[in-house]
């Protein structure tokens, strides 16, 4: 089943996902679209990223 066009995928810039470890190797959408796991960033990470640049 694919949930999300491996060509919108190639478009944006990163994608948020839960685990970067898990869908680089799980995610046939991602994997179909050539993407590594420097295009994502997990979002755990992001609300720590987000979390420091509202402290500044």
């Amino acid at each position: 089943m694919v949930e999300v066009d491996s060509d919108l995928i190639r478009r944006v810039g990163t994608i948020v996902v839960d685990s970067i470890s898990s869908c680089a190797i799980e995610v046939r959408e991602i994997i179909a679209a050539g993407l590594g796991a420097e295009d994502m960033i997990e979002v755990g990470r992001l609300a720590e990223e987000r979390e420091i640049t509202m402290k500044k």
